[in-house]
């Protein structure tokens, strides 16, 4: 018993005396919160994709620059070191990676 609180009350200590603020600021909270309603504006197109698997009406063009676009932008978020950035555009690389797969399988249909 005294050997596990040795081990991880240290930890959980250091944990909460970090300072979050520092990292997550109300700049970096609204960042992340307009990034998220971006991706989450992807999700009923998705949806629809593959629900009606059809994408005829997608343009592949729009589809890679909006791929090129994020991947861009996370790396830029990289380079700088913003986590609002980093994390908001793996989302959106990754739904803009599902609507070029959709693009792709359901294209020609």
């Amino acid at each position: 018993m005294d050997f596990a609180c040795v081990i991880i009350i240290p930890p959980l200590l250091e944990i909460r005396q970090f300072n979050w603020t520092k990292i997550l600021d109300w700049k970096q909270v609204l960042g992340i919160f307009a990034g998220a309603l971006i991706a989450v504006s992807f999700v009923p197109q998705i949806w629809k994709l593959f629900k009606l698997k059809s994408a005829k009406e997608i343009s592949l063009p729009f589809s890679l620059m909006q791929l090129l676009g994020g991947v861009l932008f996370l790396v830029y978020g990289i380079i700088l070191s913003l986590p609002a950035l980093i994390i908001t555009n793996i989302a959106n690389t990754i739904l803009v990676g599902l609507i070029l797969f959709a693009k792709l399988k359901y294209g020609k249909s």
